[in-house]
């Protein structure tokens, strides 16, 4: 995984030590924002605006969440390690995979 590649993150667990992952059903309001990690099971696409390291974080330029177009940016807690295609940050595993990227929309420019 490097700067540019189209991926797909997807939340397989919560790391050792990190914060209690939100109930599915209260994540998109935002009530425990900054208390709780993002729900198991979310998932996003985009392009990496860095390549992942440790100590760095996950920034992700983002097109889908959980199969919905929805853009914005994605930034994680500090990358703890690296494994294949495997990331732990401070709160969450990510499984991290190329995908091929959304066919743009008219006039659209990318990364």
């Amino acid at each position: 995984m490097k700067r540019g590649d189209f991926v797909r993150l997807s939340k397989i667990g919560r790391a050792p030590g990190g914060a209690e992952p939100c109930p599915i059903q209260y994540y998109s309001s935002g009530i425990f924002a900054g208390i709780m990690s993002m729900p198991i099971n979310h998932t996003m696409d985009g392009y990496l605006l860095e390549s992942p390291r440790p100590k760095g974080v996950i920034l992700l330029l983002r097109y889908v969440r959980n199969g919905v177009v929805r853009r914005g940016m994605f930034r994680s807690s500090t990358i703890r390690s690296i494994n294949s295609d495997l990331i732990e940050t401070q709160n969450s595993v990510w499984r991290v995979q190329k995908v091929p990227p959304l066919k743009p929309i008219e006039g659209e420019q990318r990364p």
